[in-house]
């Protein structure tokens, strides 16, 4: 977690007196009393520091938090999907995003999962394919303390980000599709107690049953998600370009 560091204004009435505390300003006279008046910066820091604590072993990348503010994001084509994301986040049991490679899908997910920390959701992120070996191994009659604690996390949070989702080349399903069955459960089990899933995937919806996974999969994906699928287009695989978070904090 990064250090706080003050502003100029803060800073500068610290010097003028050091009782008062980093990122607060003092006010008024010894006749009237001294009150301490927090530095926006230090509400920004306050409000990063409380995310970055909730995000803390929950999956994500916290070197895009440490980072937010210097991520640009500069797409055209997907700008309208984001800014809806960012402004208005679906109520939908299931919103899917998708799109090729290269085009931030992943960092876009982190940064909205992190808005939604700041407003107390409880998140989760997960690659399916990790969802799947804990589903499997939760199943055994050995199950390691690990394994149990994870999934607790995840049984207890609002939102459940789970990435890479539906791409046969990113995880083993054989023609059997004998795990498929683990993941029809858990999310069924999870929209029965209302834990929201977000899918962000380089699959289209339409062909999750082509990537081996189950029909009953695919048709409760199209059911939950209608109306909250998100396209990202704008690929950013040669420039690497970087997401603008700052707004969000």
């Amino acid at each position: 977690m990064k250090e706080f560091k003050p502003c100029r204004v803060c800073q500068s009435k610290q010097k003028e007196n050091t009782r008062v505390p980093p990122g607060f300003i003092r006010t008024g006279t010894m006749e009237s009393g001294f009150k301490y008046k927090e530095c926006n910066c230090h509400k920004k820091w306050s409000q990063y520091r409380d995310v970055y604590l909730k995000s803390k072993g929950r999956g994500f990348n916290l070197n895009i938090l440490d980072n937010i503010d210097d991520y640009v994001y500069k797409g055209v084509k997907s700008i309208d999907a984001v800014n809806k994301l960012k402004s208005s986040w679906p109520h939908s049991n299931i919103v899917y995003i998708y799109g090729p490679n290269g085009t931030q899908k992943t960092t876009t997910a982190q940064l909205l999962a992190f808005e939604q920390i700041k407003n107390n959701k409880s998140c989760y992120f997960i690659l399916m394919s990790r969802l799947v070996d804990l589903l499997m191994k939760a199943s055994s009659f050995n199950v390691d303390e690990e394994t149990l604690t994870k999934l607790n996390k995840i049984n207890n949070s609002d939102i459940v980000f789970i990435d890479e989702a539906f791409d046969s080349e990113k995880m083993t399903i054989f023609k059997s599709g004998w795990k498929t069955p683990f993941l029809d459960s858990f999310l069924r089990e999870c929209l029965n107690s209302n834990i929201q899933l977000v899918f962000i995937s380089n699959i289209e919806p339409e062909l999750i049953s082509e990537e081996k996974f189950s029909k009953s999969i695919k048709d409760l994906v199209l059911r939950e998600s209608i109306n909250n699928r998100f396209k990202l287009e704008d690929r950013f695989i040669d420039e690497m370009e970087k997401w603008d978070g700052g707004s969000l904090f």
